[in-house]
């Protein structure tokens, strides 16, 4: 009976579009190519609000989820579900989530490890890519270090604020001010989310590395991506948000000049740049005690324990290069600083921190006071 009801509309509906085509004068074979388009359209945008409808749940769910039981193990799928069926939209477009489209790139319902990496380094917004770079199962058996992939145009994808500047034209504001311990804030918050990027960069970017390389550095990129939510949570209790302020490039500038080797990567990007920052966190922990915000100086805290945990991964996977490539450490860090134009060194320094992070003796006796 149901079948015969809908022949029955097939045809009427069929008779009026004849009728509608024979009043108009439209010739048949012009009208119905019209009407076959005009039902692949249809067909086309039920598909696409399915598409959205699903999203929207899962966004819901996901965030529901982490709410409410953080250790959900669904919350990794749904992220990661999310974030490659998110069409990436153009980069003029200030309401998209990512900076870039790679339309060429195809989408797999499942992709491998170091391909998620390298998709959450994709992802514009700094909260989803933190939720995106939280969310990868860091175990061995889904790292595949052989694959090897192109390079997709404009990495990192970045939100379109903060306004980046040369480091030189970033205004030093005081930390006994609102505003200046905001800036001060943010730009910390501005170091930790290039650390994301430069943990997923060097996961995908580098292949042929043991999987331990490739588990460790996701693990760094997701402590990162803590201490960002934590500096940007902090920020907004005090009524503003990442990207009021300007900042700089200068951790990823490097990360650029070293992308075609992963020796000069480790020695000087964990090893320099990173390393800098056991040095300067506790004066500007310090800076913000003297200031009244305790909080603040809580996360330092934080940020500094588990920087000597990534300064000293740096320092393990460089020597294992050297020794496989059958290098001298001290005197292939020294020919690679200046080949590369590293920064110099100039003290104080945390020996301490710097100690634990795994530099030894004579490294620490070749630094300037």
């Amino acid at each position: 009976m149901c079948l015969l009801v809908k022949a029955r509309q097939t045809v009427c509906n069929g008779s009026r579009c004849l009728l509608v085509a024979l009043v108009l004068g439209t010739h048949l074979e012009a009208f119905v190519p019209r009407l076959r388009r005009a039902s692949a359209q249809h067909q086309r945008d039920k598909q696409r609000q399915a598409k959205e409808s699903h999203l929207h749940l899962f966004h819901f769910t996901a965030n529901l989820s982490a709410v409410t039981n953080p250790t959900y193990p669904h919350i990794k799928w749904l992220t990661l579900w999310i974030c490659q069926h998110e069409e990436p939209a153009s980069r003029t477009d200030t309401g998209s989530e990512f900076l870039c489209n790679n339309r060429s790139q195809p989408k797999y319902l499942r992709m491998s490890f170091r391909a998620n990496s390298l998709s959450a380094l994709q992802i514009r917004s700094p909260a989803k890519k933190c939720a995106a770079t939280i969310a990868l199962r860091c175990d061995e058996s889904e790292v595949n270090p052989v694959e090897a992939f192109p390079e997709p145009d404009h990495l990192p994808c970045r939100p379109d604020r903060p306004i980046l500047v040369s480091v030189l034209k970033v205004q030093k504001r005081s930390a006994h001010t609102l505003e200046g311990r905001a800036a001060l804030l943010h730009a910390l918050a501005h170091i930790e989310l290039n650390a994301i990027d430069l943990g997923l960069d060097i996961v995908w970017r580098f292949p042929d590395m043991p999987k331990q390389f490739y588990i460790d550095w996701a693990i760094i990129a997701q402590e990162e991506a803590r201490h960002f939510t934590l500096l940007a949570d902090h920020l907004s209790g005090l009524g503003y948000q990442y990207g009021d302020f300007p900042a700089h490039t200068g951790l990823w500038d490097m990360a650029e000049r070293t992308k075609g080797d992963v020796l000069a990567r480790l020695a000087l990007v964990p090893r320099t740049l990173e390393a800098r920052g056991l040095d300067a966190s506790p004066p500007v922990r310090d800076k913000l005690l003297s200031a009244g915000d305790k909080r603040g100086a809580e996360i330092l805290s934080i940020i500094l324990q588990d920087e000597i945990g990534h300064v000293a991964t740096g320092n393990r996977w460089y020597r294992w290069l050297c020794i496989e490539r059958g290098l001298d450490p001290i005197a292939t860090y020294a020919a690679l600083a200046e080949q590369y134009s590293a920064p110099k060194l100039r003290g104080p320094f945390n020996m301490e921190a710097r100690r634990a992070a795994g530099f030894d003796d004579e490294e620490l006796a070749a630094l300037s006071p």
